[in-house]
């Protein structure tokens, strides 16, 4: 299991990742050592949660409850970490927002 990061980015972006320790988390991704294209075009600006025990299915679950909240063009991480989405993954992150927020509506 890894700590499950969600860190705020210039204009109002957010990108969830994981990583095995707190410290790589600053040297690796604050700090984009592994050159994470949404984080070059969005800077890092401060670490906004850690949550501990976290796998990639729990990850792209939190992923898809970010863009719900803040936009799926705001969002980044997991399996949806591609800089622009393309249509089948848009319409996908679309279905699963709609399926699980949006039933009650």
């Amino acid at each position: 299991m890894s700590l499950l990061f969600i860190i705020k980015c210039q204009e109002e972006k957010y990108y969830l990742g994981l990583a095995k320790n707190f410290v790589s988390i600053f040297f690796k991704h604050l700090e984009n050592h592994d050159n994470i294209h949404w984080m070059n075009i969005y800077k890092p600006m401060k670490l906004m949660h850690i949550e501990h025990f976290f796998n990639l299915k729990m990850l792209n679950n939190c992923v898809i409850y970010y863009m719900y909240i803040y936009g799926i063009e705001n969002v980044r991480g997991g399996i949806y970490s591609d800089l622009i989405l393309n249509l089948n993954q848009y319409d996908k992150i679309t279905k699963k927002i709609n399926e699980i927020y949006n039933d009650n509506v």
